[in-house]
């Protein structure tokens, strides 16, 4: 059976197979994965056009309402090394999360870094890359721990890696999980 599938971007309907629902496709005009709606491809038809521009609306309201929780939990989300937070206990466990970032040092910053070690002086280009590599997959871990419903990362741990084209890895890797403030 066939389902009508919506994109909250660009307003497109398009319909697919139900067994895209775990895997939607993607809006063909703007890119964006298609949301599942749960309406079948034969009910959509059997709509007036104004009950579609209804459903669309609603559809639209109600991810843009998932899209602010997801923000605010993205905003107040709560990160440690460790393995808790004082004053809030742990309800759920959401499984492992990860964000990885591979960034190029850049002709530049290797002909600085070439200079800094010929005097025996700090890299501030490398340091700047290093910092930002490390920002870029904080923040893809973040949106994983979000999607996952955490608003939290314990044992967040980073692991570096360089490649021989001065590719510059960074793996920032911890458990989402939902916490509760305690009373």
């Amino acid at each position: 059976m066939r389902y009508i599938f919506y994109c909250p971007n660009c307003d497109f309907t398009g319909s697919d197979e139900q067994n895209k629902a775990n895997n939607p496709p993607k809006c063909p005009q703007c890119g964006k994965i298609l949301n599942y709606t749960g309406v079948s491809q034969d009910d959509w038809r059997s709509k007036t056009k104004e009950e579609k521009t209804l459903l669309k609306d609603k559809w639209k309201q109600s991810h843009l309402e998932l899209q602010k929780d997801i923000n605010n939990r993205r905003i107040n989300h709560m990160l440690t090394s460790g393995y808790n937070f004082e004053g809030y206990k742990i309800v759920s466990y959401n499984g492992i999360v990860s964000g990885e970032v591979v960034l190029g040092t850049g002709f530049l910053s290797e002909s600085s870094a070439s200079l800094s070690d010929f005097f025996g002086t700090v890299s501030e280009e490398f340091s700047t890359k290093m910092v930002k590599a490390k920002e870029m997959a904080t923040s893809k871990m973040l949106d994983s721990s979000t999607l996952k419903g955490g608003n939290a990362i314990i044992g967040v741990d980073f692991d570096y890696t360089t490649f021989k084209n001065n590719m510059i890895a960074v793996s920032a890797n911890g458990t989402s999980v939902t916490i509760e403030k305690v009373l």
